[in-house]
């Protein structure tokens, strides 16, 4: 297949660019700047640069090309945020950014879109003892500062359905790649700590490999839950906004 990957360049992007070239798909790997495309063209993908909160830039460097397929793996997080506010750019990628990539794929001729989504979107409180699974509500207002980050996540999964073979995959927290920054962390206290619940985690080149790959060829439209999602792994206890 012919994949169009938004955050190619990321710390899920550069290892599902790596896989998705092993299984032998066809990678445009859209990225903010040059830096990241030069990474990306040394992977063996096709950089397209640009940014996927300006459509008509988006829809320009798009002009032309052809996929199957569209990934959505775009955050701005480089770090854990601290404060709401952190949570700004990310929750805008993923409302408007969503928005931005469905016209991308519509150009594209894509009709498999996959989103990125995460348990906090259940939302940010304690859900006591009884397990969380796909069937619960997902994206409920708790009358709070985390209600436009439980939005933007409800958003691009509702938008990802609208898409003709629309996928969102509901996962866990991701760890790995970053050992050397937690260790740090850890040393001085300065990791935020959940007090009491369960959290899934999923390491994000078990993203790549497994369910990101699967739900590019073999998932079916609608939700697609994921290693490490809630359905598997626990409660969501209140959490600092991730």
């Amino acid at each position: 297949m012919k994949v169009l990957l938004a955050g190619a360049s990321g710390a899920i992007g550069i290892p599902l660019t790596r896989q998705l070239i092993a299984n032998g798909h066809q990678l445009l790997g859209l990225t903010r700047d040059l830096g990241g495309g030069r990474r990306l063209e040394a992977l063996g993908a096709t950089p397209v640069v640009a940014d996927a909160l300006d459509r008509d830039d988006l829809l320009r460097a798009v002009d032309g090309r052809r996929a199957d397929a569209v990934i959505h793996e775009l955050t701005a997080l480089r770090k854990p945020p601290r404060r709401h506010s952190g949570m700004a750019l990310t929750n805008r990628l993923r409302s408007e950014g969503t928005a931005n990539l469905l016209a991308a794929a519509e150009a594209l001729g894509a009709r498999r879109f996959l989103t990125q989504s995460i348990v906090f979107g259940y939302g940010y409180r304690d859900h006591g003892d009884r397990v969380l699974t796909e069937d619960d509500r997902f994206g409920r207002p708790a009358g709070n500062r985390s209600d436009p980050h439980v939005a933007a996540m409800l958003s691009t999964e509702q938008q990802a359905f609208s898409a003709p073979e629309g996928i969102a995959l509901r996962y866990g927290l991701l760890y790995g790649g970053d050992a050397a920054q937690m260790r740090a962390l850890l040393a001085r206290r300065g990791l935020s700590v959940v007090k009491g619940g369960v959290l899934g985690w999923i390491h994000c080149e078990d993203d790549g490999r497994g369910a990101r790959s699967a739900g590019l060829t073999r998932g079916s439209t609608g939700l697609v839950p994921c290693i490490g999602s809630v359905g598997r792994a626990g409660r969501v206890s209140s959490a600092p906004p991730v």
